[in-house]
């Protein structure tokens, strides 16, 4: 840890390195030389096993894959139209994929040359994710040396950061690793601030920008970083001040700040889309906790059987750099004070933010400064995983450290034996970065990327194919496997068509909702294209279904073609590898339509159930819309024509519906006075409208022995036939409060009470349960059966009743009939049915 600077004045140690930088030897390398070289040998040894398999392997199959997918898209789309670079080929067929995520656009154009040199994207993301620990190591050890003058604690802290369990967290996230361009632009922003050389503006301008567009979570921490360092800049210039510093300093942010303009914009215009938005409660389950900065990756060697596990946040800086922060908050503060203060801003600083919008002290919850960011900083809603704050904290602690263990060899150096000095110091340095090392030391995982002839042989014959659509089986990673997913996204590199396939943590809501109504919303469905849901694949006009031949989680590839090959809308086209390939034949498909209903009564100020229907004519599952659904609006007036109430209500509408009819609950707010209202409602660019005079009135005394009264049940009187389907709206008076979440059975009985045809549901899915039903509301549910083919002779009825599904026997409850009778159920009807042509 030897230098011949540590004691000199801070103007006398950039002479000092001036005149060094003038007479050095050619053929020696300087610092920045060493650091890079020294770094690139501990990053091999501190990642093996995973150099001599770089071309083959990654850390697993899941974010890598997605990470070179990123990358390959952004080169391939920057030749071949750059105005639609963020439109990405997967999650179709939704906009904007590419911001489904981050875009990574400076990893990509630094990986360009290496892609196009080597053809290998695995080798290519896998030198880039080298990189990342040796840019890191040497931009802290730059800055560290700078700032204290000790080539020994640059390195010691270049290690401390390049290889912190932090990073071993975060080994599939390439994207989260590339932070060391932040030092290094700190570390020019310093040399230009002491030697105002151009050359070193242009590098933290170029640094900068870099890190801006490496990572959008990481660009908030260095405009943050980078800022804050400003000051203490300006304060050690104050006595070369002058108005070109000013401006080059100005100029050096500014550029970055424009290069990641178009990101910015991008994400607005995402936001506004698709609202995506974290909410508070999973903010605060991604937040650090206290024990977190004493955790560790399960992953790590030395620590993992004492200290806690932390996944994909391990904030325990190791022993050895603790012990050199110590020292600099106890040795370096008296020597190099604005600095120490600068690292302990940033300790602070990234602490509190990792803890997220709140914190529980003494059992009061104590709001903390994120909730401000949360709440008015635009994108910060966007942000889960707030823990990575850590890694600012992380960094000024490891460059305290530097600090402190610079200065402790400096007031060391003096009382040892001169001739000695140099070897206790390389003694030292060993000892210290021997010891960093053995507790850093984790696994790194090397799974084989296949690329063999029959897995690739699928995705080679697409690229031949005209433009269309991609559907590939299994579709259920998002839930069962997620490496499926990535797995087809990063194939799709070889044929760049529009895949249905989509991953990352913020996908929009909609497209998870058509993944999951694929899977009939139940996770345990087996993922496959069968008569229920091939016409959601028409709705979205994919073009080609590609079966894959390998069994995994909820699927059965055997099964899945078995069930293709009875389609007539599918047209198999042959096998290809290991997998079978299917065309999707087009067809005039039918629009989902709605109607809006709603009871004629209803409370004041309270929630007035009516109801929006989605009508689906098909005769399998189709689409309703893949836009966010507009909001309803209720417009309350009085008999004077003068608007009493105006509500905007939200609509849950599902994206995939069965082909009978999907009610869903619109929750309007009623006017607070009784009395009779026209109420308008309309559902936007769904096309209902509804116009209804409601009567509002005050809740009546219970009046009736049972908790809901069947005041009328209402079907279409026409002739049924086999496979017909009946509607029925069962309208409940509510009399008393209910404790119990009851569903409602409709059922079509024959003469002997046997089941033909059944409907059971919470009420509105479970939107508007039994529980808070509010006692003088009417309540009105439709519900839709479809006959059977065959149906058994003699008179058919309806059956109607609530009943608990929490207990075996499904108890049913005792309500009151149109009748005034008490009864479990109730019986209507009977049905005019036409069994067959001759009845």
């Amino acid at each position: 840890m030897t230098s011949t600077t540590d004691h000199a004045p801070p103007s006398t140690q950039h002479a000092a390195r001036s005149a060094e930088d003038r007479t050095r030897a050619p053929a020696r390398p300087g610092p920045p030389g060493i650091y890079l070289l020294a770094f690139t040998a501990l990053t091999l040894v501190m990642t093996w096993p995973l150099a001599p398999h770089a071309g083959s392997a990654v850390q697993d199959l899941g974010d890598p894959l997605y990470e070179i997918w990123t990358m390959r898209w952004t080169q391939h789309q920057l030749l071949r139209d750059p105005t639609n670079l963020w439109h990405g080929n997967t999650a179709y067929p939704f906009r904007y994929s590419l911001l489904f995520s981050e875009p990574r656009l400076s990893t990509s154009l630094l990986a360009w040359p290496v892609q196009l040199l080597t053809g290998n994207d695995v080798l290519t993301y896998n030198l880039l994710f080298l990189s990342t620990f040796i840019v890191l190591g040497t931009g802290v050890a730059l800055l560290v040396r700078e700032l204290s003058g000790s080539f020994g604690a640059g390195l010691l802290a270049g290690a401390f950061a390049a290889y912190t369990p932090y990073r071993y967290g975060h080994l599939s996230h390439l994207n989260l690793l590339s932070y060391g361009w932040i030092p290094l632009t700190i570390w020019a922003l310093v040399r230009f601030t002491r030697h105002r050389r151009p050359r070193d503006a242009a590098l933290a301008a170029g640094f900068l920008t870099v890190q801006v567009l490496a990572s959008d979570t990481l660009a908030l921490m260095a405009l943050g970083m980078v800022g804050l360092v400003i000051p203490f800049l300006l304060w050690e210039a104050r006595r070369r001040l002058t108005p070109g510093l000013i401006a080059w300093i100005a100029l050096v942010v500014g550029i970055p700040v424009l290069a990641f303009a178009p990101i910015v914009l991008a994400r607005l215009e995402v936001n506004r889309e698709y609202g995506f938005a974290r909410d508070l409660e999973l903010v605060r389950t991604f937040a650090a906790k206290p024990t977190s900065y004493i955790a560790v990756s399960p992953l790590n060697h030395l620590w993992r059987e004492t200290l806690p596990h932390a996944y994909p946040n391990p904030l325990f800086p190791g022993a050895v750099a603790v012990l050199g922060a110590l020292l600099g908050l106890g040795l370096a503060a008296r020597h190099r004070g604005p600095w120490v203060a600068y690292a302990t801003l940033l300790i602070v600083i990234g602490v509190v933010l990792s803890l997220g919008p709140d914190t529980t002290i003494g059992g009061r919850t104590v709001t903390l400064p994120y909730r401000w960011l949360y709440d008015w900083v635009p994108g910060m809603t966007a942000m889960r995983d707030v823990a990575r704050f850590g890694m600012v904290a992380l960094l000024g602690l490891q460059i305290l450290a530097g600090l402190g263990l610079a200065t402790a060899w400096a007031t060391l150096r003096p009382r040892l034996p001169a001739a000695r000095a140099g070897v206790i110091g390389g003694t030292l340095l060993l000892l210290l970065a021997g010891a960093a090392l053995a507790e850093y030391r984790s696994d790194v995982g090397t799974e084989r990327v296949p690329r063999d002839p029959d897995t690739v042989a699928v995705y080679d014959w697409l690229a031949t194919q005209p433009r269309g659509a991609v559907f590939e089986l299994p579709a259920n990673g998002l839930w069962a496997d997620v490496t499926e997913t990535t797995r087809q996204i990063y194939y799709s590199t070889r044929h760049w068509q529009p895949i249905v396939a989509g991953y990352t943590s913020f996908l929009p809501e909609r497209y998870v909702r058509l993944m999951s109504g694929l899977h009939d919303d139940n996770p345990e469905t087996p993922s496959r294209i069968d008569a229920d849901n091939v016409g959601v694949l028409q709705d979205i006009g994919v073009r080609y279904v590609v079966v894959h031949h390998h069994d995994a989680p909820g699927y059965d590839w055997q099964a899945a073609v078995a069930a293709a090959d009875r389609l007539p809308e599918l047209e198999r086209v042959g096998e290809f590898g290991n997998a079978t390939v299917y065309l999707v034949h087009p067809a005039a498909r039918a629009p989902v339509s709605y109607r809006l209903s709603a009871p004629t009564t209803a409370l004041p100020d309270a929630t007035f159930p009516a109801v929006l229907t989605a009508i689906n004519p098909n005769s399998n599952q189709a689409v309703t819309t893949l836009d966010r659904p507009p909001a309803a609006k209720a417009v309350w007036t009085d008999p004077g024509e003068q608007v009493v109430k105006e509500a905007t209500v939200p609509l849950d509408l599902p994206v995939v519906i069965d082909p009978d009819d999907r009610q869903i609950l619109v929750a309007v707010p009623t006017p607070a006075q009784p009395g009779r209202y026209h109420l308008r409602l309309t559902a936007g660019a769904l096309g209902a409208t509804l116009e209804q005079e409601v009567e509002i009135r005050p809740a009546s005394a219970p009046r009736g022995e049972t908790p809901v009264r069947l005041a009328a049940v209402e079907w279409e009187q026409r002739v049924y036939r086999p496979g017909d389907k009946i509607t029925v709206t069962v309208h409940w008076a509510v009399e008393r409060p209910m404790d119990s979440d009851f569903s409602v059975t409709v059922q079509v009985i024959d003469e002997a009470n046997r089941v033909v045809a059944q409907h059971d549901s919470q009420p509105f899915d479970g939107a508007l349960p039994t529980s808070r039903w509010q006692p003088g509301a009417t309540i009105a549910l439709p519900a839709a059966l479809r006959l059977p083919d065959t149906l058994p002779d003699g008179p058919l009825r309806l059956l109607v009743a609530l009943y608990d599904p929490t207990t075996p026997d499904l108890p049913r409850l005792p309500i009151t009939l149109p009748t005034g009778d008490v009864a479990p159920e109730g019986f209507f009807g009977p049905l005019d049915v036409e069994r067959s042509p001759t009845d």
